[in-house]
């Protein structure tokens, strides 16, 4: 996915929607989400990764055949941005045993204001 202001805006939104999905329904570590009795995957608490997922999928795991060529690319410019601003591997810094929510929401929120800076300059 090339970087023009659109695109920095998709990454920004996609952003901001997997923050607002562990704001909803929560946030786990060690694993894409939490199975939760009655509820669809969509629907648990996930980690940073599952959450980025559920925006760009629909779903807390790769949607395997249902993801379309832009979702994937998406999907990937909004990890790279989310790794990026936190200067480490999503996976292990989300299941660093200090991490908090607060954080993880945090670090989504920044690095979207970081895309949205690129767009506006």
């Amino acid at each position: 996915m090339n970087t023009s202001p659109s695109n920095a805006t998709k990454v920004a939104d996609l952003l901001e929607r997997a923050a607002g999905h562990i704001d909803r329904v929560g946030w786990t570590q060690g694993d894409w989400y939490e199975e939760t009795p009655g509820l669809q995957p969509k629907d648990c608490p996930a980690c940073a990764d599952g959450a980025l997922a559920v925006a760009a999928y629909g779903r807390p795991r790769g949607a395997g055949a249902h993801r379309t060529p832009d979702q994937v690319a998406l999907y990937a410019a909004a990890m790279t941005a989310l790794s990026r601003h936190i200067g480490d591997g999503l996976i292990a810094w989300n299941d660093d045993e200090a991490r908090t929510k607060e954080q993880v929401v945090g670090a989504m929120r920044s690095a979207a204001a970081e895309q949205r800076k690129q767009v506006a300059s």
